[in-house]
């Protein structure tokens, strides 16, 4: 079983009921990247992937990351998952198949 690094982006909430859009955390594989972003469970989300950038909007709100290497795009999918505490929230669960079987020392460049 392959070990996940865990990691939080600088200056960003943590997951709970209460954070923003623009909040989200990560974790990786030397295959694969996972990406938490907490959403309103009315919202429906428009991700967009291409090599090197992630896009997610919804509303008025847009994250956009210029990713720290190349995914490949046939390998990148998303879901929507209830969070435990409040049916309200949601967090959109998006995951990324690395091109290069590395850890990434960040997600962005």
């Amino acid at each position: 079983m392959e070990e996940r690094v865990d990691e939080r982006q600088p200056n960003q909430p943590e997951m709970n009921g209460e954070q923003t859009a623009e909040g989200y955390s990560w974790t990786q594989t030397n295959d694969e990247i996972e990406i938490w972003v907490p959403i309103s469970a009315t919202l429906k989300p428009i991700v967009t992937f291409r090599q090197m950038t992630l896009k997610v909007s919804f509303k008025n709100v847009r994250v956009s990351l210029e990713l720290y290497a190349r995914v490949d795009t046939d390998g990148c999918m998303w879901t929507l998952e209830t969070t435990n505490n409040d049916r309200r929230q949601k967090v959109l669960v998006i995951t990324c198949e690395k091109s290069e079987c590395v850890t990434w020392p960040r997600i962005v460049t």
